[in-house]
């Protein structure tokens, strides 16, 4: 890390203790996790939530802050599949450790017996009874070698049954990667995925010289919706719009849960014109379904989402281009709602208050 980074980072830090220390919070794990990342601006969608209870005067408490945290910074991946893992796989090389070591040792045994085989028999052209040593030295080898098959056997089955044991365990680590990079109420790819994504599909892009978009969007007045039909139907509102925008994307395009009700999508080989006749297209999409309570058939209306959109500028960070899709964002926002908006509109509005 430079030292123009450690400084940042150091400035940052101090910045969340001061912060919290400020609304009379501890600087538990979670509460600093929240207010780091909101100070840091790493999380558009965090910032704007602690921005709204701040303008409607309610008082930033540790449990606000918890709700917070598991809205958009807890983890979704469980260390109890990492620590399974290991002791698994150290079982499976203990077995094939001793497996291996008693073939080996088998192998060495009928080699020697080969050399002993080997010797009786020059010895034998020259005894009287050569006919008799023969034949016993013949038996004692051939038991050797039967004694050896079997060994063989035996050892082949342990490594078969090693090898479907370690199978079994790449089926269950893939499994766990595939839970870790997914966001467990909607499946589809978490922060962690996104961020990891972002940053590949931007490297290509410098490299290629190619375009990259991407699209952020917020379902409007979702804290209205959640109060207004509870947290389980929310949930459900959640899981709509990520299956709508995953069934409106293709490709080598990504949708991800941002973060609450914020969702992203990476558009790779996108300039900016189409993406945003993309993002109209998920507006409209999401806008086309109705949601239905199941137990009663009870029609709760449309959800609507407001879209921003940005492309990728070679050089940048990716915290510039979410910022500058955020502010798209935001712009769709306060036009009304309902809408899409691209980075040159926000530009264009600079320029004018200018």
């Amino acid at each position: 890390m430079s030292a123009m980074a450690l400084a940042s980072a150091r400035d940052t830090a101090f910045a969340t203790i001061d912060g919290l220390t400020g609304l009379g919070l501890p600087p538990t794990p979670a509460n600093y996790s929240v207010w780091h990342s909101h100070i840091s601006g790493e999380n558009p969608g965090l910032s704007r939530s602690i921005q709204d209870l701040v303008a409607r005067a309610i008082p930033l408490t540790d449990e606000l802050l918890s709700e917070l945290w598991r809205r958009f910074c807890a983890p979704s991946s469980d260390p109890a599949v990492v620590s399974d893992a290991s002791e698994r796989l150290g079982r499976v090389m203990a077995n094939i450790a001793e497996t291996l070591s008693g073939a080996g040792a088998a192998t060495a045994g009928f080699t020697e017996a080969l050399g002993r085989f080997g010797d009786e028999i020059v010895a034998a052209v020259r005894m009287p009874d050569m006919a008799v040593v023969m034949r016993e030295a013949t038996r004692r080898m051939l038991s050797e070698t039967k004694r050896m098959v079997e060994h063989s056997r035996g050892a082949e089955g342990g490594l078969r049954g090693s090898s479907r044991e370690v199978q079994a365990l790449r089926n269950d680590l893939e499994e766990a990667r595939r839970q870790a990079m997914s966001d467990p109420l909607t499946s589809v790819a978490n922060r962690k995925a996104f961020d990891d994504r972002l940053g590949k599909e931007m490297a290509a892009a410098a490299e290629s010289g190619g375009d990259l978009a991407l699209v952020l969007l917020d379902i409007d007045h979702f804290k209205r919706f959640n109060d207004s039909f509870g947290h389980v139907i929310g949930d459900e509102a959640l899981k709509l719009v990520a299956h709508t925008l995953v069934a409106s994307v293709k490709g080598r395009d990504l949708v991800a849960r941002y973060g609450g009700e914020e969702f992203a999508v990476i558009l790779p080989a996108t300039s900016l014109a189409h993406a945003l006749g993309l993002a109209n297209g998920l507006g409209a999409a999401v806008k086309g379904r109705r949601m239905l309570l199941k137990s009663t058939g009870r029609d709760l209306g449309r959800i609507t989402v407001s879209l921003g959109v940005a492309r990728y500028r070679p050089g940048e960070s990716p915290s510039d281009l979410v910022r500058r899709a955020d502010a798209a964002l935001y712009e769709a926002k306060n036009r009304g709602r309902d809408m899409a908006c691209d980075e040159s509109v926000v530009a264009a509005g600079a320029r004018a208050a200018g």
